[in-house]
């Protein structure tokens, strides 16, 4: 068509290829995975974190308690110590409907009984 022509490509060699390849492949190593493992904390440690903001509050949600940035496995970790905690007798838990946000209110005195 009149425009200008596509340069010649050189032949090349399968071989020679190959060997090239073989040359550069073992650069081309990708990096060993690295598990990354969220901190979990244990029941124990919840407990102690929350009995400690508990103590400092009149009263607490536990949906505030957590945070915005908690996983499953803290979730839990935090939802058994608040029920130590309840079952010790030291915190009174309510809602103020079904399904509502928990509160939480640290218990000074043990009641009698």
């Amino acid at each position: 068509l009149g425009g200008p022509r596509a340069p010649q490509l050189p032949v090349l060699d399968l071989a020679e290829l190959a060997a090239a390849w073989m040359r550069v492949a073992p650069l081309c190593v990708p990096p060993k995975p690295v598990a990354i493992i969220p901190e979990t904390p244990t029941v124990e440690e919840e407990l102690e974190r929350l009995s400690g903001t508990l103590r400092r509050v009149t009263a607490l949600e536990f949906s505030r308690y957590l945070g915005n940035k908690s996983n499953l496995a803290r979730m839990a970790a935090a939802f058994l110590a608040l029920l130590e905690l309840w079952h010790r007798e030291q915190v009174t838990v309510w809602q103020r409907a079904l399904f509502d946000e928990i509160i939480i209110a640290w218990r000074e005195e043990k009641p009698c009984g």
